[in-house]
């Protein structure tokens, strides 16, 4: 899966602002998942980018849904 967004627009979502402050940050969310997704656990990685050129970030991390 590849998607675009402005990474501004969402931080506040997360009790965040921008300019996000360098180094490591650790989130934790709890959403209610459609119950068409496998129980299991999932990998996430995610590349950042300035206008999809520049990389600034990599945002990794595990989903469990379900059992």
């Amino acid at each position: 899966m590849k998607q675009s967004l402005n990474i501004c627009d969402h931080v506040g979502e997360l009790g965040l602002e921008c300019p996000i402050d360098r180094g490591r940050v650790t989130l934790t969310q709890v959403v209610d998942v459609p119950k068409f997704i496998p129980p299991g656990k999932y990998t996430l990685k995610c590349n950042v980018t300035i206008a999809g050129v520049r990389p600034i970030t990599c945002l990794t991390g595990t989903i469990a849904f379900g059992g």
